[in-house]
């Protein structure tokens, strides 16, 4: 049986079609990457840390700094910026405290201003009793905590006179260098 050519191209364009929906599911179910790298293949532990001008931050947001209330008491909210920094789990297994050889530090510009660092929030944890922050002239180093996996560590950070981290330091024994999820 012979088809008509209508018929035909009609087919050929269905097998080309079919072949152009397969490749673009695939490339839009691939594992997402950081860094250039499979999430699956990196040391587990990245961070990402947003920052916000106090004048233009939201309700939401202020709600978030229950430290500002102090804040305000003692100095003007200009060239306020407040700081969500969020330090990520991205493996399967735990990491342990005591698997992390060097302590996150997150770098600032010498003129910034840290008015305040406190641990904010635990997401996906199950222990609420997280250490506090360690604030040093031009840095802000991380306690050492056990992070399950999948699950993040928020702080906040409240600056004057800068937006935010210029460098962020740290590892893990597995990995030498924490790198940053974006």
């Amino acid at each position: 049986m012979v088809l008509p050519d209508s018929l035909y191209q009609i087919g050929v364009f269905g097998v080309l079609l079919s072949a152009a929906g397969l490749l673009w599911w695939k490339r839009i179910n691939q594992p997402k990457r950081i860094n250039g790298g499979p999430i699956e293949n990196s040391m587990g532990l990245v961070y990402e840390w947003s920052s916000t001008s106090f004048e233009k931050a939201n309700e939401k947001l202020l709600s978030s700094f229950p430290e500002l209330n102090f804040v305000l008491e003692n100095m003007v909210a200009k060239d306020l910026y407040l700081v969500r920094f969020g330090l990520f789990n991205l493996a399967k297994e735990t990491i342990n405290s005591e698997e992390i050889s060097q302590p996150v530090k997150i770098h600032f510009n010498p003129k910034t201003i840290i008015v305040s660092a406190l641990f904010g929030e635990a997401l996906k944890m199950a222990n609420t009793n997280f250490s506090q922050p360690v604030v040093s002239h031009g840095y802000i180093q991380l306690p050492k905590e056990t992070i399950l996996p999948q699950s993040t560590l928020i702080y906040n950070f409240v600056l004057r006179c800068g937006k935010g981290p210029e460098n962020v330091t740290g590892g893990t024994i597995d990995c030498t260098a924490i790198k940053r999820v974006g």
